[in-house]
């Protein structure tokens, strides 16, 4: 039988440096995985129920590589080596070779990669983007060479060298700038993808180069600090980053929250103009999840779903909604039915909150048929 324990909020499994006894599958709670790095300490995952941690010190290194921390009261099955090893006695000798190698050479990347990483963190970059070459499933170029999946790319420098996405970006631009890789955007993918430019030498060439490049990490690691980027955050909370972008959006999210590192924001801002801020969001039907929503819907469409309302409900969204969507509705309705709105606005008090919540929501539902018939006549047209 397998061991079962219940471990409170704050609990320490084991720290890094410290020997290896036991891997642990978690039954219920979380876990959160932390690497030092100088004084700090940084999170590079977060666990949930299912996963297993600390099976790496149980099955080939001597010591742990990271300190484990529950998050909330978890309840974990440890898995000792004796048990472990027993079983691994028993199993098929050509899956145990498998198995060996495999945690073999895990190690000795793993080693390759992490020593002496921030002191030489681009040549150790490299040797991460040689690894995911390696193991994902890449597609290929008209000529032949190989595409990285970019994001993918960025998850594997940020899980091992303790880094985050800003500075992932960061090191890929710079090794772009000294033609080891290209970033590319392909035709019919979303995700951005990477092409090594000489791949029998990348390797080769990254180590020779680094030494041009380290002055431009030392001065920014000097910056780094405690915050979270939109990775961290979707990570630590378990929230997709796709909807905290909307939340930031909507302006749901505390302004005293929202930082910006200085040199990246000002770069970008200056690559993109000052007319990109003044260009409208398009937004599909998908999009539509609240009543800030219809700020990016076009004035022709919300004009037509308005009509479907009565004055009543109208008087709803506006008693409720923030001044911009106000000023938004009123520039929609007609002349006669504004000046209605606004005198029974005047007259109401309190609103229930579940009548808003459906009149909001008959409101979106009609704004999607109309975008939907929109981009299906524009489909035809074409």
């Amino acid at each position: 039988m397998y061991s079962i324990r219940h471990h409170p909020k704050g609990h320490i499994f084991f720290e890094e440096g410290s020997p290896g006894p036991l891997a642990y599958i978690i039954k219920s709670g979380q876990v959160e995985i932390t690497k030092k790095q100088g004084n700090k300490e940084i999170s590079i995952a977060m666990l949930g129920p299912g996963e297993i941690f600390g099976e790496m010190a149980l099955l080939g290194s001597k010591a742990r590589t990271a300190t484990a921390r529950a998050l909330a009261n978890t309840e974990v099955v440890s898995i000792s080596q004796a048990r472990l090893l027993s079983f691994f006695r028993q199993s098929d000798p050509i899956l145990k070779h498998v198995v060996t190698s495999l945690i073999n050479r895990l190690e000795m990347a793993t080693a390759l990669i992490t020593q002496d990483k921030m002191d030489d963190i681009y040549a150790s970059a490299c040797q991460i983007i040689v690894l995911v070459a390696n193991q994902e499933s890449t597609s290929t170029d008209e000529n032949g060479k190989r595409l990285l999946p970019y994001t993918s790319v960025i998850e594997q420098l940020r899980g091992i060298l303790s880094i985050d996405a800003a500075d992932c970006h960061l090191i890929l631009e710079k090794l772009e700038a000294i033609n080891l890789i290209e970033i590319v955007q392909t035709q019919f993918a979303k995700d951005k993808s990477i092409r090594l430019i000489d791949e029998e030498n990348f390797v080769q060439r990254a180590e020779r180069v680094s030494k041009e490049l380290e002055g431009v990490w030392s001065d920014r690691a000097s910056q780094r600090s405690i915050y979270l980027d939109l990775y961290d955050l979707s990570e630590q909370t378990g929230v997709e980053r796709e909807k905290i972008y909307k939340k930031i959006g909507t302006g749901e999210v505390p302004e005293e929250f929202i930082f910006f590192k200085k040199e990246d924001i000002l770069k970008w801002v200056e690559e993109v103009g000052q007319a990109f801020f003044d260009k409208k969001k398009r937004i599909t039907a998908d999009d539509l999840d609240s009543i800030k929503s219809i700020s990016y819907v076009k004035n022709s469409i919300l004009q037509v779903a308005l009509r479907k309302l009565d004055f009543y409900q109208v008087c709803q969204l506006l008693k409720t909604a923030d001044e911009s969507i106000q000023e938004k509705i009123f520039a929609n309705l007609s002349g006669k039915f504004k000046r209605i709105a606004q005198q029974e606005l005047k007259l109401i008090e309190e609103v229930d909150a579940s009548e808003v919540e459906d009149t909001i929501e008959d409101l979106l539902d009609e704004i999607r048929k109309l975008m939907e018939a929109e981009k299906t006549k524009t489909d035809e047209d074409k």
